[in-house]
């Protein structure tokens, strides 16, 4: 639950501590902690099913996998405070980006698999599928943005360059 903790001023400081629930699905501990910037996926390609739910209450990180029982789709989501310090490991071709309802979306690929990753305002969201799912991980991507009356004729590719490490 929350503490409230007195800060350097005259206002109140609240802390809020993570809740975590037992084989919960990822929907449930994002509701259970009240995030509301990012949801669950509503679309997984036919045959994944939901494999695991990890979640880290120090630095809030849900950690999620979902298998067909040959390949694994991963899903994790972060909060961070300032700015995002992810770094997702690339090869030399520049990520691929596009944006939904104002949010770019980067996809990356590395020599064994693609991650779609984005930021809300406090939350650092990745999925991460093999170099097959492409097109799979951004219909999750899609699906996880429609919470927030987005939907799929709001996508655009926008242009990207660069190569090395891609900062969020």
């Amino acid at each position: 639950g929350a503490k409230k903790l007195p800060s350097e001023g005259s206002a109140l400081v609240e802390i809020i501590t993570p809740t975590v629930l037992e084989s919960s699905s990822l929907q449930e501990v994002l509701d259970a902690n009240e995030v509301t910037e990012v949801i669950a996926p509503t679309w997984i390609p036919k045959g994944y099913t939901l494999d695991l739910v990890k979640v880290d209450p120090e630095w809030f990180l849900v950690y999620t996998e979902y298998t067909d029982g040959t390949d694994t789709l991963q899903i994790s989501i972060m909060s961070y405070t300032g700015e995002p310090s992810g770094q997702i490991e690339k090869n030399d071709k520049p990520p691929e980006t596009f944006e939904i309802g104002g949010i770019t979306f980067y996809l990356i690929e590395n020599a064994k698999n693609y991650t779609v990753a984005w930021c809300t305002d406090h939350y650092e969201c990745y999925i991460c599928g093999a170099l097959n799912q492409k097109e799979n991980l951004k219909k999750i991507a899609h699906s996880m943005c429609l919470g927030t009356d987005r939907s799929e004729d709001d996508a655009k590719e926008v242009p990207s360059e660069g190569s090395g490490l891609v900062e969020i």
